[in-house]
């Protein structure tokens, strides 16, 4: 994905990322579940806010099935991942 991203971003095109994260190997599972719950976040909010730092063209577009939803999702922007946290998942 990232190279996509980079491509697009470069070019000044939007890219919609498609269940981000979360469809990786396991071993992704197991860097983003350990930094939720180091945040007191869902994984579904690290990949939110992953994606929000990893570039400006991406748009999100999150499913939200209820207003708690909603507000879970919206929390996200509050979640700060350190560098560390952002390079490991961007791997």
């Amino acid at each position: 994905m990232n190279a996509v991203v980079d491509y697009t971003a470069a070019n000044h095109i939007a890219f919609i990322p498609w269940f981000p994260l979360a469809s990786g190997p396991d071993k992704m599972k197991e860097k983003i579940d350990r930094i939720a719950q180091d945040h007191q976040a869902t994984t579904a909010q690290i990949a939110l806010v992953w994606l929000l730092r990893r570039s400006p063209n991406i748009l999100l577009i999150p499913g939200t099935g209820s207003p708690a939803h909603l507000q879970e999702n919206m929390a996200a922007v509050q979640i700060e991942l350190s560098e560390e946290e952002f390079e490991l998942l961007s791997k």
